[in-house]
């Protein structure tokens, strides 16, 4: 899919529809002063069965029983990168996969999470929160996580809920300010969904809630907060052909260090040393916006679309916004990145288009290769350098044949190639099979990828 291949933090399957079902507050939990005591906890563990329980098909059920376990763990012991949260989280992985259609449809129902426990709601957001298709099933299970007494996951959730915010959430907001502990969390998520400084107290809140007579634009918002930010800070182009391609005089990218030459050897040090300064450079730039564009990318708000729509045409941030309108499943979005790919062509932009289901990307990629016929740079790269690559492929930086490969479904030898010949081989075997599929090409939609006609 998609965001396998350039964002991590994503597992979308391309549904252009978020789940409207849930109003926005749905079963967050009353407020009280005395979240996570002993005896509430205990009680909140207790998941009986839920009505039509009968009905769940066999993955439901085997989801159902891990989140029932989830949800037994001690509060202040719930730790995703530790036990027994860690191999919990691994079976319901193992048993829907990253896309957790199935757990989706089953947190769907009022009745599972009613019982859940804040930090449970908090573990569960986590998987589901990177989907396209859970935007306000995942804003109520943030919503609700304010409350858990386990302070990295209550932190957690302060950052997550500015991403899906809806007005339906700014009385349970108001209310928590009265609460030690989520109290602060909410302040803060108010004042950033908002714009608004007032004190931080229920009264001064409420009031100005009923002024607006419960309608205020948070998504607008947002998005002018994000838009001034991230022009007041640009983010450079990322130098994507010293990265991704071997330099002229290295022949082979596989020979160990040591069986180099001298000259070889201080030209590969000095390539790492460029490489590690270009790709921390770009990160860097990268990380600093990050937090802003990340609260409005989740909105399913037209404005959002039009917002990404304009960045695609941003040298620095045109990859990544390219990847994630893809991600959002806009195909009215097509043409403006078909338009920006005309004047900044790179892979990134590229890879929108591919997975949006254009498949005249393959000879523009193909053009693009044939055109850099040294061999992939990541045989070579030292530690320092090969550590940067789940980063850069976050933001959206990667080469033409890693897109080419990835929407293709195949592998030609493009990234394995160590010579100019091999990559010449590989690059060969990429125009052979697209001259023999173009007609034929079936585009998946789900997974944002081509495939061939299966032979009859």
């Amino acid at each position: 899919m998609l965001v396998a291949l350039v964002c991590p933090v994503f597992a979308d399957s391309h549904t252009p529809v978020p789940v409207q079902a849930l109003p926005g507050i749905v079963d967050a939990p009353k407020p009280t002063a005395h979240m996570g005591s002993s005896s509430e906890a205990s009680s909140a563990a207790v998941m009986p069965a839920p009505s039509g329980s009968h009905d769940m098909s066999e993955v439901e059920s085997a989801l159902y029983e891990q989140v029932r376990l989830l949800n037994q763990v001690p509060e202040e012991q719930m730790n995703d990168q530790s036990e027994p949260v860690l191999s919990i989280l691994r079976k319901i992985y193992d048993k829907d996969g990253t896309l957790f259609p199935n757990l989706k449809k089953l947190l769907g129902r009022a009745e599972v999470r009613g019982p859940l426990k804040p930090g449970t709601k908090a573990l569960v957001a986590t998987l589901l929160s990177d989907r396209w298709d859970t935007f306000n099933l995942s804003g109520n299970l943030w919503l609700a996580a304010l409350q858990t007494p386990n302070s990295g996951l209550r932190g957690r959730a302060q950052l997550r809920l500015v991403s899906f915010v809806q007005p339906a959430h700014i009385p349970v907001l108001i209310n928590l300010l009265k609460v030690p502990g989520p109290n602060i969390a909410a302040y803060e998520v108010l004042q950033e969904a908002t714009g608004q400084t007032l004190d931080p107290s229920v009264n001064a809140w409420k009031t100005w809630w009923a002024q607006m007579h419960g309608k205020v634009d948070l998504i607008g918002h947002l998005l002018d907060t994000t838009d001034i930010f991230i022009h007041s800070n640009p983010v450079k182009p990322f130098a994507s052909t010293l990265f991704w391609y071997a330099p002229n005089d290295i022949k082979n990218t596989s020979t160990p260090y040591e069986k180099r030459g001298s000259d070889e050897q201080m030209k590969l040090s000095q390539w790492n040393q460029a490489a590690v300064l270009t790709a921390k450079q770009y990160i860097d730039q990268w990380n600093t916006v990050k937090p802003y564009l990340d609260r409005v990318t989740h909105q399913p708000d037209e404005r959002v679309t039009a917002f990404l729509e304009k960045l695609v045409f941003d040298p620095g941030l045109g990859d990544y916004a390219s990847a994630v309108l893809a991600w959002r499943g806009s195909k009215s979005s097509l043409k403006a990145i078909q338009d920006a790919y005309a004047q900044i062509p790179s892979a990134g932009r590229a890879l929108g288009r591919g997975s949006l289901g254009d498949a005249t990307v393959f000879p523009d990629l193909l053009k693009v290769i044939d055109a850099t016929p040294q061999p992939s740079s990541i045989p070579m790269m030292d530690q320092n350098v090969h550590g940067a690559l789940d980063a850069l492929r976050v933001t959206g930086q990667l080469s033409s044949e890693q897109v080419l490969e990835f929407l293709a479904r195949q592998n030609f030898g493009l990234m394995s190639a160590v010579t100019r010949s091999e990559k010449k081989k590989a690059t060969k075997a990429a125009h052979r099979w697209y001259e023999r599929n173009v007609g034929g090409l079936i585009f998946d939609s789900v997974h944002g990828t081509f495939a061939t006609p299966q032979p009859q």
